[in-house]
């Protein structure tokens, strides 16, 4: 089943179905994360393709991105080569109404896939639903299970006591399989760290996604779990409080994320979020720690791959040459 964008954009912001909602997603982007009034569907970037080093966004929802474009799956591939013929990226299906959309984008080799359900739709975290994520595990491209955990966020609809009892669920689903998980914690941190130390073990590989946080809450999850790699989005670009973050989060922990469509980086702050911006957070990264862009996108790849346990020849092969790819403006 598939949704309005508009909706879409109203439920994963507040958790709240609204069909009769005539606000504009952009204008709900604005007001909820305080970016430029309109929201963009032609955001483009400045960063060329020619030379980039293979990188991977480890999280984003391409079904909502490509919705956000006026189209849908069935133009992925061709989205890619105009947006990012350098990049790979993990899918992230949170909403069990989108697992159609998640299936019809299996083919494409650049993706790869992680399932799980939100805690803004932890009420509809059902058997039915877990047997149905445990299936998808056994996928050769599903390398997560997530997003899930917890949003205590003012806007959250769902009741805290239905969030934990997913998480926890998830949680030990995510041990079962043995599969990394995808953790979305917002305003919960007492809770959360407490709750997986309960039920992760202490050397589970774990993504902690559009960190937002503290830097003390930072150091406690590295210091509780020997593989817990926090992801960072385009919103270290513009906020000076995660810059902090940055600072103390090692580079051999540290992920890249876009969480397209959201959290699109300055200078394209309101438009659609997508991988093509990942360099961007990588020259945010790379500004804070001295660093180079390019190395932060190949520190940041070979991350990836120990935490989702990629394929370790991902990226070996592909060309860097501007011939093949040209000096596109993404």
């Amino acid at each position: 089943m598939r949704f309005g964008v508009g909706v879409r954009f109203v439920r994963r912001l507040n958790g709240r179905v609204d069909s009769s909602c005539s606000e504009s997603p952009g204008n709900i982007l604005a007001r909820y994360f305080n970016t430029s009034s309109r929201f963009s569907a032609g955001g483009t970037s400045d960063v060329s393709t020619a030379a980039l080093p293979a990188y991977i966004d480890t999280h984003c929802h391409l079904d909502m991105v490509l919705n956000s474009f006026a189209t849908d799956v069935t133009s992925y591939e061709q989205k890619r080569k105009q947006l990012y013929p350098r990049g790979y990226a993990i899918h992230v299906c949170c909403d069990p109404a989108d697992l159609p959309a998640a299936a019809a984008l299996q083919k494409h080799e650049s993706l790869f896939f992680s399932y799980g359900v939100h805690p803004s739709y932890a009420d509809k975290y059902t058997p039915t639903v877990e047997q149905e994520l445990s299936q998808l595990m056994s996928l050769e491209k599903t390398v997560a299970w997530g997003e899930c955990g917890l949003d205590y966020f003012r806007h959250t609809r769902i009741d805290k006591a239905i969030q934990r009892s997913a998480f926890i669920a998830q949680m030990k689903m995510a041990v079962s399989h043995n599969k990394p998980i995808v953790l979305h914690l917002r305003d919960a941190e007492s809770d959360a760290l407490q709750l997986m130390q309960d039920h992760l073990p202490p050397t589970h590989p774990i993504h902690t996604h559009c960190f937002t946080s503290t830097p003390d809450f930072a150091s406690s999850l590295l210091s509780a779990f020997a593989n817990l790699y926090i992801g960072f989005t385009g919103v270290i670009t513009f906020a000076k409080n995660l810059q902090e973050v940055v600072k103390v989060v090692p580079i051999d922990r540290l992920l890249l994320e876009t969480d397209g469509p959201f959290m699109a980086p300055i200078p394209y702050r309101g438009s659609v979020s997508h991988p093509g911006y990942v360099p961007l957070i990588a020259a945010q990264v790379g500004t804070i720690k001295h660093l180079s862009r390019d190395d932060v996108l190949r520190q940041t790849m070979e991350n990836a791959k120990v935490c989702y346990r990629l394929p370790s020849s991902l990226g070996a092969s592909s060309n860097t040459s501007g011939q093949e790819h040209g000096d596109k403006k993404l």
